[in-house]
Formats: structure tokens, C-alpha cells, sequence
């Protein structure tokens, strides 16, 4: 800005030597990034749940879907990511409980709503490996290498004016690679495909314990601001 600054006032004193009108073209401000409000839900009960007298299922899917600018649900679909098939009355219990049992606030970009399209994963049953969080005495791990020093923003959350806030969480293992990334709060799958696309091209050096490396789960938010 102090740069910009400097332009101006250097054109203006050398318009003004000449009698010339400042360049209106130099004063234009770049207009401030709008200010967007995320999507928000109330659902009651708070997850679903299979009935008792279904066969169970254990596993995990992604649920993603649309909030239209009504407040509206559309565009509901799951993706397995864990577990064995098949998964047709779990699928079938998620959607019913999205529909049935929630309701939204749409997203606002200067009080103006606007669609979008959030994510979040569903867990039946134990997740199939634990995986502690990182512990007191345990060296903290440390990125060695990255595609790049964050997560992009998408263009089409930048062509759309979307900016936000996601929560992820996901296992440094002990040779430093990274798996089991999820979303730990409900957010812009735009964006998780974004974190998890970066994360995937990282390399860490693993924590330790006692000096040996151990596989530890992380939780960081990630922040996605308009330029």
C-alpha cells in the first residue's frame, strides 16, 4: 500500500507541475474483499444412526451437498472412503437424516445469500485404527518438504468470492508420509480437496517418543482468505 501510495502522489506532482488534473485511473482503490459468512446447520439428532434391527455397518463415508441460497438441501452424494460394501442402508440413513433432520442457513457474501457446497464425514462404528494425538514428551513433527508453503485457493471458490475456514485432521506416520485425512468439522469440500491434494505432497519429519518415531494425529485449521 505504501507503494501505491508513492505512485500516486509522484504522478501528481508531476501532473500538478504541468496543470493537469490528477489521474482519476491512479486513485481508484482496489476494492475490499467481501465479507462472507460460512453456511451453518442445526440437526437434531446431532448424527445419524442405523437402526438397531439393521445389520450393522462399520466404516466411513464423505457426505457431501449443496446449501442453496434458500436455505435449502440439494445435490446429496456419499463416497466411501472406509469400509466393506455394502453400504446401501448406511447411505440410504445418511441422506434420510440430512434431509429430515437438519436445517440451514445459507451463505452470505455482503448479506447477499449464495449457494455452496460443504462436506463432512460420517463414522459408524470404531474407526479402524487408533491413533493418538500428539502427547507431552513427544518431539512435535515437522514439515520437511511441500508443493508449496500452503494450500491454494481454488479458482472456483476465488471466481466466486468464497473464503472460509476448515478444520482437518489427519496421521503423520512414522516415516513421515501422511494418511487418513478428514474433514473434523463440517466445511466447503472445495477446500478439503484443496488441503488434501497439498498435504498429500508433504513429507514430514515424524514425531518421537523417547526418542522413536510414532505415528500422531493432527487437528489444524486452515484458513482460506479473499484477495
Amino acid at each position: 500500500m505504501t507503494f501505491r501510495a508513492g505512485i500516486v502522489l509522484v504522478a501528481c506532482a508531476i501532473a500538478c507541475a504541468h496543470g493537469e488534473p490528477r489521474p482519476a485511473e491512479l486513485l481508484r482503490e482496489r476494492p475490499a474483499p467481501g465479507v462472507f459468512v460460512q453456511a451453518a446447520a442445526t440437526c437434531a439428532p446431532s448424527e445419524p444412526r442405523i437402526p438397531l434391527n439393521d445389520p450393522p455397518w462399520r466404516g466411513m463415508m464423505l457426505l457431501d451437498y449443496v446449501v442453496r441460497e434458500d436455505g435449502g438441501l440439494g445435490d446429496v452424494r456419499t463416497e466411501i472412503l472406509d469400509g466393506k460394501p455394502p453400504a446401501l442402508q448406511a447411505v440410504a440413513t445418511v441422506k434420510e437424516w440430512i434431509a429430515s433432520s437438519c436445517r440451514f442457513s445459507p451463505a452470505t457474501l455482503d448479506g447477499v445469500p449464495k449457494s455452496v457446497e460443504l462436506g463432512q464425514f460420517i463414522q459408524f462404528g470404531p474407526p479402524r485404527r487408533e491413533v493418538p494425538m500428539l502427547q507431552a514428551g513427544m518431539t512435535k513433527p515437522s514439515v520437511t518438504a511441500c508443493a508449496g508453503p500452503r494450500p491454494l485457493m481454488p479458482q472456483d471458490a476465488r471466481e466466486r468470492a468464497l473464503g472460509g475456514t476448515i478444520i482437518v485432521q489427519y496421521v503423520v506416520e512414522t516415516d513421515g508420509g501422511i494418511s487418513d485425512i478428514e474433514l473434523k468439522a463440517p466445511g466447503p469440500v472445495v477446500f478439503f480437496r484443496a488441503v488434501r491434494e497439498w498435504l498429500s505432497g508433504c513429507r514430514f519429519e515424524p514425531a518421537t517418543d523417547a526418542g522413536r518415531a510414532v505415528a500422531v494425529r493432527i487437528v489444524q485449521p486452515f484458513i482460506f482468505k479473499l484477495q
